[in-house]
């Protein structure tokens, strides 16, 4: 089936600056309730809801299905969205407010591909392939070492 999510990984910590990440991504959170990596990185996070996982030095937010940049002073932002069932990816890269890297991908076909190529990829290299490894990037560990059992937040979004 694979995975079918979207999300917003950014090279900062945010733990104890919910109120600066709110006004970095133009966003209104309110906290709900902490739950387990394994239930935030499900599948099609429903709308509404925002699930965050903070890493040492960076935050990454599984959000419901968007496709906007996000551009923060200071800081590497790679948007996404992922939905291998239909091999739908776009991957949306900003380096201190700049897009720098912008891919559109259906079916395995580019649609759009604008920007340098990041550091990460290689020649041919799918979207998917891409993200995941520009997100461990900005993470700075592995998506899939994160124990499933990590302590997560749910807000709510307005």
């Amino acid at each position: 089936m694979g995975f079918n999510f979207s999300a917003i990984v950014i090279n900062k910590n945010y733990k104890d600056q919910i109120d600066q990440l709110q006004k970095d991504l133009e966003m209104n959170l309110t906290f709900k309730e902490e739950i387990t990596f394994e239930q935030a990185s499900a599948n099609a996070k429903p709308e509404g809801l925002c699930d965050i996982y903070f890493a040492e030095k960076a935050t990454l937010l599984f959000v419901p299905f968007q496709s906007d940049a996000h551009y923060i002073k200071d800081a590497q932002v790679l948007s996404f969205i992922m939905v291998e069932m239909v091999m739908d990816m776009q991957l949306k890269y900003t380096e201190n407010g700049i897009l720098k890297r912008f891919i559109s991908e259906y079916n395995l076909e580019r649609r759009e591909n604008r920007g340098k190529s990041l550091p990460v990829e290689t020649e041919n290299m799918e979207t998917s392939e891409i993200i995941w490894k520009q997100m461990d990037y900005i993470l700075g560990e592995s998506f899939n070492a994160i124990s499933l059992s990590a302590t997560c937040y749910r807000y709510t979004m307005a």
